[in-house]
């Protein structure tokens, strides 16, 4: 992730009432995500390791994997104030986790091969551009375990969108769906999406998976502007 995609990043995370609005009136679909999610989570083992890329502050992760016996979670987030808010969320679990702050790729770099049982990546490898989309998918495939299970949910570009067209159709959509926020929040949001947003197609992200020994399980939630997918390692 380059430099500015960070800084960008954590610039709109921090403004939590955006964050906040997405999620409470489920403009990214993250209920049915939170449904498929720990539908597939149940095959994580009580010894479980998981990996979670870009955790944000912990929403997600809480709410897919509090009724599953995990050994350990590793989240990993741009934002400090993100990490921050999810170390208050993950309390009550007692020690089983870890938060890093910084880049998801470089701290992906350091874990070790086939050491991990789970990896969770949901809005957050499309802030990649296409390169580093491949070597990060390519460094989840190297630290699961065979079998292990990768969740990936983002945005998606349409099979004859370009990036500008499939952000130009994600920009219409804030600025004419999302009206539960104010029009300021809505332009900071078209402006993080301008910026730092390369969302790529249903058949690239399961060709990309592919070709680094993934292969797909499952299709668990698909529309006009957001997909989401279960991978296992061969």
């Amino acid at each position: 992730m380059d430099q500015d995609a960070i800084d960008n990043t954590r610039i709109l995370f921090e403004q939590w009432e955006i964050y906040e609005a997405v999620i409470r009136h489920n403009y990214m679909l993250h209920r049915e995500l939170v449904e498929s999610f720990a539908r597939c989570c149940q095959r994580v083992p009580a010894q479980g390791r998981i990996v979670d890329l870009g955790c944000g502050d912990g929403w997600l992760a809480w709410n897919v994997l509090r009724a599953i016996p995990f050994e350990q979670y590793l989240g990993v987030d741009v934002s400090e104030a993100a990490i921050e808010r999810a170390a208050t969320r993950f309390r009550e679990w007692n020690g089983r986790f870890t938060l890093r702050n910084g880049d998801l790729a470089a701290q992906l770099m350091e874990i070790p091969d086939s050491s991990v049982d789970l990896v969770l990546a949901s809005y957050s490898i499309h802030h990649f551009q296409e390169e580093a989309k491949r070597a990060v998918i390519a460094h989840v495939a190297r630290v699961l375990k065979p079998g292990g299970l990768f969740l990936w949910a983002d945005v998606m570009r349409r099979d004859e969108e370009n990036y500008r067209q499939a952000v130009d159709r994600v920009t219409h959509r804030i600025r004419t769906e999302c009206e539960a926020m104010t029009e300021r929040q809505r332009e900071m949001a078209v402006e993080h999406v301008e910026s730092s947003d390369f969302p790529e197609s249903v058949e690239w992200m399961t060709q990309a998976a592919a070709q680094v020994g993934m292969s797909l399980e499952q299709s668990l939630v698909q529309d006009p502007n957001y997909a989401a997918f279960a991978f296992a390692k061969t």
